[in-house]
Formats: C-alpha cells, sequence, structure tokens
C-alpha cells in the first residue's frame, strides 16, 4: 500500500525489491534512542517539524539507487551527486 500501488500510479520504478527496480533504502536500528535535530537534517530547507523530537529506532544507513549515501549518520554523498 506504501510502497508498489504509489510507485505504480507515478509510473516509478520503485516500490519493489526486485531486479531491475531501483534499489532505495532505509536501514534502521531498534531500541536505539535519539533526539532528531535540526542540524543534522540533509535536507535543502536544513529544518525538521520534529526536532527535538525522541525516537527510538535510529537511521542506520540510507542507500539510493544502491548507493550507500548515508552511514552511521554520516552523508557520503548526495544522492546522484558526487561524493562530498
Amino acid at each position: 500500500l506504501m510502497c508498489e500501488r504509489p510507485a505504480e500510479l507515478f509510473s516509478l520504478n520503485k516500490g519493489q525489491i526486485k531486479k531491475g527496480f531501483d534499489a532505495d533504502f532505509t536501514i534502521v536500528r531498534k531500541n536505539d534512542s535519539w533526539v532528531i535535530k535540526d542540524e543534522d537534517q540533509a535536507s535543502k530547507c536544513g529544518w525538521t517539524p520534529f526536532n527535538g523530537m525522541e525516537m527510538n529506532t535510529k537511521i542506520v544507513s540510507t542507500i539510493v539507487g544502491g548507493e550507500v549515501v548515508m552511514k552511521d549518520g554520516k552523508l557520503l554523498k548526495k544522492a546522484g551527486k558526487p561524493a562530498l
């Protein structure tokens, strides 16, 4: 409902873990608490409405198009861009 069907509706090559589809994943570690902070955001706006919120699941890595772009809290490269 949240991946495959929206990708179909918008004709995106995403939404399935299958050969020929984009490999976009977020890997998380459960029961690892942390606090969301604006300064840790890699978005263009640089802030989040969740600033200061404590979470109990931590993002470990983000993979976009089969390439690791964030690992252990460090941005390695911007998706589709050369290494930082």
